[in-house]
């Protein structure tokens, strides 16, 4: 991974102090005829309509490069609204800005309003896989090139977050004549069956709240109080989480608060943001001020309320009172695509495993119950070694052109590459970095480390451009001698 110098985090200081003024992000919306199965020639003839986004106000026409958005789990304008380093540095590399949203997810869906109805019987969802969604971008990209008139000399570079990190970094090794290089930011690529430990995220998870705060009273207040919750009645728990309807089992209200804690250290951005919800600066610093060593039951639960009550309702989104069922942040406008995927091909080993390491219940990965639940939910049988069978696992010797970073305070860098593969498989590591804030907009709080980070992508990105462009020359070269000679 990269170390940064004295004098390289002495510069990102000093840029970051200066704010970027916000660029244009104005698109035009499209949509695609899309096959709804790329794999098979019966069905080749059923069609979807796929959405995507084009923003050409910046492009220096015909050979800027593309930068292309590899869209994942929701709406495709959240993530074009989210990914603001693409429109930071598309102006000063003349580039056209394309957005692909994902199969099944936003206005993407080849059922309507049916896509997820009767999911157990209906076979709908059959087609919602990572392989067909890169086939549906494999196929617009070189579409788009031709309607838009986009030089052959114009390179492609892909850009993903999370989910859309790990399609970013599969599209270029699957599809390397359609993208020329991948920015894979936070990217668990590795947080499968046999690649990473079932104990890795919690862990991470639990460093970064514990870190919240310096006495250490946050990580351990946290520990202690799913005792706390068990200790009280479901009524209690109903009254002091406001919730809007009576608790019926106290794993539902457990879930519930994990969800804002594990969603809270993914978006523990140096600012206020709202890509997961509404949230303050540094949200888990600002909630694990109100944790105090050795607190009393009552204020630690007061704590929680507050944990919850700032993922949940920062802006007073949620109303008068809480719903344990929506665990989840409310931009994704999920119906339901991500836990068939985790049902099928996205297995990733998570588990809790208690003090003294974990900050969350014990919980243990348990494969046979997991396997067992998407059965019964979805009538599947998940394939936990699929998808380092189709796209290579932790041997990405024979990729190229493809950066992974990850941010020490996202959960999820412990399933992503932290270590350098070869000259051009490379990874970076951001100090104080959260979820994919590599990808977001520039802004006066950005620790240096992202500074840094986004600079290593763009010199990334400089070879790319000038790699395409002379591959380009050098073919139409050997075309020339071929022609003369014959």
């Amino acid at each position: 991974p990269v170390v940064l110098s004295k004098a390289e985090v002495a510069a990102a200081a000093a840029a970051s102090t200066t704010a970027a003024a916000p660029p244009d992000y104005s698109y035009k919306t499209f949509y695609a005829e899309q096959p709804l199965d790329h794999f098979s020639w019966r069905n080749s003839s059923v069609t979807y309509r796929q959405r995507y986004l084009v923003a050409d106000q910046f492009w220096r026409k015909p050979d800027g490069p593309v930068f292309f958005y590899t869209g994942n789990e929701g709406p495709i304008d959240l993530f074009a609204n989210n990914t603001g380093f693409m429109w930071d540095i598309a102006p000063e590399y003349g580039a056209l800005l394309v957005f692909g949203e994902h199969r099944y997810y936003g206005d993407s869906k080849p059922f309507g309003n049916d896509t997820f109805k009767d999911p157990k019987t209906s076979g709908r969802l059959a087609w919602l896989t990572s392989e067909q969604a890169l086939a549906d971008y494999a196929r617009l990209l070189p579409a788009v090139r031709e309607q838009m008139g986009v030089a052959d000399t114009a390179a492609v570079v892909a850009f993903g977050g999370s989910y859309g990190g790990m399609l970013s970094a599969w599209f270029r090794i699957r599809y390397p004549w359609v993208v020329d290089g991948s920015i894979a930011a936070s990217a668990p690529v590795l947080q499968f069956t046999g690649l990473a430990p079932p104990t890795v995220y919690s862990a991470v998870l639990s460093r970064t709240w514990r870190a919240g705060s310096a006495d250490g009273a946050c990580g351990d207040g946290i520990q202690r109080s799913w005792d706390v919750m068990k200790a009280m009645s479901l009524t209690d728990l109903t009254s002091t989480f406001s919730l809007c309807e009576p608790l019926k089992a106290v794993e539902d209200l457990y879930n519930w608060v994990n969800g804002a804690i594990q969603y809270m250290a993914m978006a523990d951005y140096p600012y206020p943001a709202s890509f997961l919800g509404p949230m303050p600066a540094w949200p888990v610093k600002y909630v694990c001020s109100s944790f105090k060593p050795n607190a009393a039951p009552k204020d630690l639960l007061a704590s929680i309320r507050g944990v919850a009550n700032t993922f949940y309702n920062y802006s007073g989104q949620a109303g008068k009172c809480f719903s344990v069922a929506a665990s989840g942040p409310s931009t994704l406008q999920d119906p339901g695509g991500w836990n068939y995927q985790a049902c099928t091909e996205m297995v990733m080993p998570i588990g809790q495993y208690g003090p003294p390491n974990d900050v969350l219940w014990p919980m243990p990965w348990d494969l046979k119950a997991y396997l067992d639940g998407c059965n019964t939910t979805y009538g599947v049988m998940p394939r936990p070694d699929w998808i380092p069978t189709s796209y290579g696992g932790d041997d990405l010797s024979a990729a190229s052109n493809i950066v992974f970073s990850n941010g020490d305070l996202d959960p999820w860098s412990g399933g992503g590459v932290v270590t350098n593969v070869s000259s051009t498989v490379q990874a970076i590591i951001i100090d104080q970095g959260a979820h994919h804030l590599d990808l977001r907009h520039a802004n006066p709080a950005d620790p240096p480390s992202v500074v840094t980070a986004r600079n290593f992508h763009k010199a990334h990105i400089d070879e790319w451009i000038a790699q395409r462009a002379l591959a380009v020359a050098a073919a139409k070269r050997a075309a020339g001698r071929i022609g003369a000679e014959l």
